[in-house]
């Protein structure tokens, strides 16, 4: 039997420095896998906070948004201030607080630049975590369709207009009223279709009753009766009710003059942004009466070889736009809500165009037709006036 006889000395413990090595790489894996872990819950928790600050702004914006609108429905204009801070689904610890942009002067006033800031707070409701801050600008955008001065406007030359003989506009209707009017059901019927101006006791905003570029010869009266018949913005800016030439605004008017003094009065080219004014109706057609309580709803151009009989109780919603001397026939007690756009001029015999014969009246019969300004009809080239706003700036970031 044979034994085999090793030196100690030349043993090297392979074993040990082996698991050594092992156990090292195992704690390394260990350590990364726990800060991987630790990192991944910070940055869940910072997206977590993120979105709640997110979500708090966006509260804020619908907020803004919610109160103006409720501000033109009720009172025709921004009246006040809306709740500045509040929290979101009664969390404490998510809350938006508002605050007017340097950029404007009032909560009253256009361009309205608000910001507005959302905040994520730790469960003590006081540790800051996270905040979104959200810039929100409510304006007039730039006009989709015509854009009447008034509710009825006369360019290129003298116009007469004569209201009906009704008195709408003693009792808060308005027989030619500037003020804006919400739009009355289709299907209404008689005094059914009568809707009040918007607006507190017939405020701002509103437009004229009656503009003209050329006053001379031009004329404003009643087919009877002494009641005020037209209403809406006086020469000077003022809420007027009146029967003659005191509601109608010319182009030398206060309401048209920037701080300079120049005239900012519109013209024909920029009521239609240069383009020419074409017939489309929702029902298709282009020529015929509007009679007994039919609606018809669209833009409407009138010419010279075209007359448009008005009857009964109708209604039109939209604008009318009457050209080349054509008139619109009104009998009976016809509505327009949106506006009447006249161009006193035709085609002349050697070329270009010339006023219309003197005196040019655009409304014939014998009625008592009321126009009523509707300061929206919708975008899309169906705009009408001067009270379209909508939110121009919706821009957030984080903090």
């Amino acid at each position: 039997m044979k034994h085999d006889i090793r030196d100690r000395n030349t043993q090297r413990g392979a074993v040990l420095a082996i698991g050594l090595i092992l156990l090292a790489v195992a704690t390394l894996v260990t350590l990364t896998a726990m800060n991987t872990g630790v990192m991944q819950e910070r940055m869940t928790a910072n997206q977590d906070n993120n979105a709640r600050s997110f979500m708090a702004a966006e509260a804020g914006g619908a907020a803004l948004v919610s109160w103006i609108n409720k501000e033109l429905n009720e009172h025709g204009q921004l009246t006040g201030a809306p709740t500045l801070s509040d929290t979101v689904g009664g969390d404490p610890s998510i809350e938006y607080e508002m605050s007017l942009h340097p950029d404007s002067s009032s909560w009253t006033t256009l361009p309205l630049k608000v910001l507005i800031e959302g905040r994520a707070f730790a469960a003590d409701n006081d540790t800051l975590l996270a905040r979104t801050e959200l810039l929100v600008e409510w304006n007039e955008p730039p006009q989709g369709g015509p854009n009447p001065p008034a509710a009825i406007s006369c360019f290129n030359g003298p116009c007469s207009v004569s209201a009906g003989a009704g008195r709408g506009a003693d009792e808060g209707y308005g027989t030619v009223s500037g003020f804006n009017h919400p739009i009355p059901s289709l299907d209404c019927t008689g005094a059914g279709c009568r809707m009040q101006p918007i607006g507190d006791d017939r405020l701002k905003p509103a437009v004229p009753a009656v503009f003209w570029d050329d006053p001379t010869g031009s004329s404003v009266g009643l087919q009877g009766g002494n009641h005020d018949a037209y209403q809406g913005l006086g020469p000077d800016g003022s809420a007027v009710k009146g029967k003659d030439e005191s509601v109608a605004a010319a182009p030398g008017d206060a309401i048209y003059l920037d701080a300079a003094g120049n005239s900012t009065a519109p013209t024909w080219e920029s009521v239609f942004n240069g383009e020419e004014p074409t017939t489309n109706l929702e029902s298709g057609r282009t020529v015929g009466a509007i009679t007994g309580n039919e609606t018809e709803v669209g833009t409407l151009v009138i010419d010279s070889d075209v007359e448009l009989d008005m009857k009964g109780t109708s209604l039109f919603v939209g604008v009318i736009v009457i050209r080349n001397c054509g008139s619109l026939v009104m009998k009976g007690n016809p509505n327009v809500y949106g506006a009447i756009i006249i161009d006193a001029t035709r085609p002349a015999a050697g070329g270009g165009r010339e006023k219309c014969p003197q005196p040019y009246d655009p409304f014939k019969g014998n009625g008592t037709p009321a126009v009523r300004f509707v300061g929206d009809l919708g975008g899309g080239g169906s705009g009408v006036g001067t009270d379209k706003r909508g939110i121009t700036i919706w821009h957030e970031r984080f903090q």
